[in-house]
């Protein structure tokens, strides 16, 4: 690890000492003088207080900037720095990242693979949850709705219309269709040809109760408003 990222960890831990309370504000101001480190040309760095962002200093003041060593890609599999715009780790081979992203709370540029943002500390590594807000279902389709019941339609009529045609179960209307229908039952046949029978009529009644549902939905949205519910965003 290179000195300033270490030293930038070093930052955070004392910026989450500090919003916690564990240190004064004194305390926190005395402990970033301790940061200030020097680069190879003899350069002088430190440490934004609020900003979390590097400066440097340059005849009698602080000039913000980005230490070289922090413009080297990192490898995230060794840790070593390899120069810019290096697309394969010169170490140990891994394939280097290449993609930054913006902060969303300070919008600095960062390295796609930070789980924090080095500016702020923000936690970018992992989706938070944005935005909630309302969501009204403006209309039910009719379509929709009477192919999802008629598709249960199928389901059920199959089950009911094979039950029919294996069983001695005597229903009314069952009486009056032709005889092929009552010289089947108490079969195999029976209960493939009731089954099928079962279905298309299942299919179209429940059809029908699903356009039903679509339609009084409709109106009384139309009346008095429809159905909201709430919707989560994420970033």
């Amino acid at each position: 690890m290179g000195k300033f990222k270490e030293t930038k960890e070093k930052y955070h831990e004392l910026k989450n000492l500090f919003l916690a309370g564990k240190i004064s504000k004194e305390e926190f101001k005395k402990e970033l003088l301790n940061l200030i480190i020097e680069d190879e040309n003899g350069v002088k760095w430190s440490i934004g207080e609020k900003s979390g962002k590097w400066y440097f200093y340059d005849n009698g003041k602080w000039v913000e900037g980005i230490p070289e060593e922090e413009k080297m890609v990192e490898c995230p599999q060794c840790g070593f720095l390899n120069p810019p715009g290096s697309k394969v780790c010169a170490k140990c081979g891994y394939l280097l990242e290449k993609k930054e992203l913006r902060c969303p709370h300070c919008k600095s540029i960062v390295k796609s693979n930070y789980n924090y943002c080095p500016y702020c500390g923000y936690q970018i590594g992992k989706k938070t949850l944005a935005n909630v807000k309302n969501v009204e279902v403006l209309h039910l389709s009719f379509k929709a709705f009477f192919i999802f019941f008629g598709g249960i339609g199928i389901f059920l009529g199959i089950i009911f219309g094979a039950y029919l045609g294996v069983s001695d179960t005597t229903i009314p209307f069952l009486q009056k269709l032709p005889s092929i229908f009552s010289s089947v039952r108490h079969g195999l046949k029976g209960g493939m040809l009731y089954g099928i029978i079962g279905a298309i009529i299942g299919f179209i009644i429940s059809g029908i109760i699903g356009v039903g549902i679509a339609g009084i939905y409709n109106f009384i949205k139309f009346l008095f408003g429809g159905i909201k519910f709430k919707a989560r965003e994420k970033l």
